[in-house]
């Protein structure tokens, strides 16, 4: 159980916000007991990986404040980078 209600629901709002057009696949994992996932978005592929993991924590931050302590780990592809990974 999210100990934070919503928490998910409000990192896909955010990241669609932010990002338009993404798929925010996160979800809470109850072992970890923090939030996890990744953000889809073509538009991540014109930006060095630092400079995606960057964006994607400030819109946490600015969205979460405090509660961004219940994330563990976001990672930020574009689709194809994805889709090439989960293949491999």
């Amino acid at each position: 159980m999210e100990p934070v209600e919503g928490i998910v629901e409000r990192i896909k709002t955010a990241a669609t916000a932010e990002f338009a057009g993404s798929d925010p696949q996160v979800e809470w994992d109850e072992d970890l007991q923090k939030v996890v996932g990744v953000i889809l978005w073509d538009g991540f592929g014109r930006m060095h990986h630092a400079r995606r993991q960057t964006k994607l924590w400030t819109v946490l931050k600015k969205t979460l404040g405090k509660d961004a302590q219940w994330v563990s780990l976001i990672l930020a592809y574009t689709p194809d980078e994805y889709n090439v990974m989960m293949a491999a």
